[in-house]
Parts: C-alpha cells; structure tokens; sequence
C-alpha cells in the first residue's frame, strides 16, 4: 500500500479522507495527539525521517476566525504558529525528501470583493487575520519549491464531527433549539460537502498533478438561502429563519466580514472528472447518513 503521513488527520476535513479510504494506504498522522508538533522543525524531521511517506497532507490548520482576529498581527500566536510556521517546516522538510505535498488551503485567502466567482488564477488579497496566515502559508509552500497541490476549501461540512460543528450543524442545532439568529441574506458563500473533498484529496494522490485547485461545492448561496434549504431538507421549523444584513451588522461590528465567496470548482471538475455536490445534494447526503 501507498504510505501517507499528514497533519490534522484527525480533524474536520481530513479525518473523513481516512474514514473512507484509510484502508487503502498506510497512514501516519503527525498530530499534538501522536506526539508531532508540526510548528517544531526537528519534531517534524524526526516524523518524516522514520515515516518516508510517498506523500504528505498537510490539513493542520488554526480555522477559529474570530480568535485569529484577536491574534491579528501576532507571529508568535497560536494561529500564525500553526497557519504559517507549521506549513513552512512542512514544506521545507518535504522539499528536501522529495515528498510531493498536498496542503489544505482557504477561500478565505480572498477579500470577498469580486463580483463574479474566483477562479485559481485570482491574486489573493485576504480581508483579516486568518486568511492572511492562510495566503502567507501558501506562499510558503511556493517558495519551499516543494512539488505541491494547494486545495483551497469552502465552509466544509459533514456528518458526524461532534467535535467541531460546522455551518450545517450549527444551523440544524440552532433551528432545533429554537434560537436561531438573523442569517445574512446580501452574502455569497460556497458550502461543500466534506466527503467530496475527501475525494479529491484521494484523486490527488493517485494523480499527483501541482498546481492550485478548487475543490468546493457547486453552488454558492446566502447564508440566509442555506438556512432555508437545512430547514426543508431536515424537517425544520422554516418560520424561525429571518433574514439578516451584513451591511447592517457591519456598521457595529469592528472585525471585517466576506461579501462574496463564491468559487469556482471548474478546474479540478475537468482535470480529474469529478462532480461536486450542489448544497441540495449535499444536505440530503447528510441526511442519509445520520440516519
């Protein structure tokens, strides 16, 4: 079998890769769980030099925006330790053993401006902290030379993963609970499906092609729009669901929001084939499988 080594194996988006195609490879995670710092350069060689793995999935990332905000500006912080310092000694070490690397990125390395969707070959210019670390670590990875595909997700949501709630569970936990908040209706986000971001990283190994890719859903929506779709396709109580504005709450709120985030999938559909989930498609998978 293949033998991969990564980071983050064990969290939102990852760890669903190793749920559905963990049996076909030998997998190593370099976690704080399994004793690997990834921000400790010579924890890290130590890891690769007793691994040799034929590739590397770098998906360790801080992804709590609104802390990372708090941590704006700081490169000795948890966000900016983990972001940029962690996928710079991942890159570099990678680089140096030959190891093709596949590295989890963000739309979020976007400033949410562009009127129409943003494809791979838009310049990033991210609006806050944590898709400026997120922009800094790709360029990172540039500029280790490592061979390297950057996947760039979108509102990754899933099943079952009690320990993070994502943007479905939290909507579902929020119309069940009764006490859902205003959704932004004057936004534009892209929501995927994990599974089909486990997927593509499986394609991206058994086709290793560098590049940058987008590997989101094929549909972007209000938040407001999401909420009415989790609530009809959950059984849901559609009448707590009102409709927010993000021009409204922005004239309260100091930390910079996202207009637009749509992204286009097209490239990596057409070079590996692959159909990703609209938010329909996806929501009644879930729904399947947490039956």
């Amino acid at each position: 079998m293949i033998k991969i080594a990564g980071s983050g194996l064990d969290g939102l988006v990852a760890s669903r890769f190793v749920e559905l195609f963990g049996n076909q490879y030998e997998i190593a995670n370099a976690s704080l769980s399994t004793g690997v710092d990834i921000s400790d350069p010579t924890a890290l060689e130590r890891f690769l030099t007793d691994q040799r793995p034929a590739y590397f999935i770098n998906a360790a990332a801080f992804t709590n925006v609104n802390e990372a905000y708090n941590q704006r500006g700081d490169r000795s912080g948890s966000c900016y330790l983990v972001n940029v310092t962690g996928t710079a000694n991942v890159a570099h070490l990678c680089a140096e053993r030959k190891i093709p690397l596949i590295h989890l990125s963000t739309d979020y390395v976007f400033d949410g401006t562009k009127e129409t969707a943003y494809t791979e070959a838009d310049q990033p210019h991210p609006l806050e902290w944590y898709g400026e670390t997120k922009a800094v670590a790709e360029q990172a990875v540039a500029d280790s030379g490592v061979s390297a595909m950057i996947l760039r997700l979108a509102f990754p949501y899933r099943a079952h993963f009690e320990a993070k709630p994502d943007i479905v569970a939290k909507l579902r936990a929020a119309l069940t609970a009764g006490q859902l908040n205003p959704q932004f209706s004057d936004t534009l986000i892209t929501p995927t499906l994990v599974d089909d971001i486990a997927t593509a990283i499986k394609h991206s190994t058994t086709r290793f092609k560098p590049g940058i890719y987008h590997t989101v859903g094929s549909q972007s929506l209000s938040n407001f729009e999401l909420a009415k779709l989790v609530a009809t396709t959950f059984g849901l109580n559609e009448k707590l669901i009102t409709a927010g504005s993000l021009t409204e709450y922005l004239k309260n709120n100091e930390r910079p929001f996202h207009r637009r985030l749509e992204l286009s999938n097209h490239k990596f559909s057409q070079e590996y084939k692959m159909s990703f989930a609209t938010v329909k498609e996806g929501l009644n998978s879930v729904k399947v499988q947490l039956k």
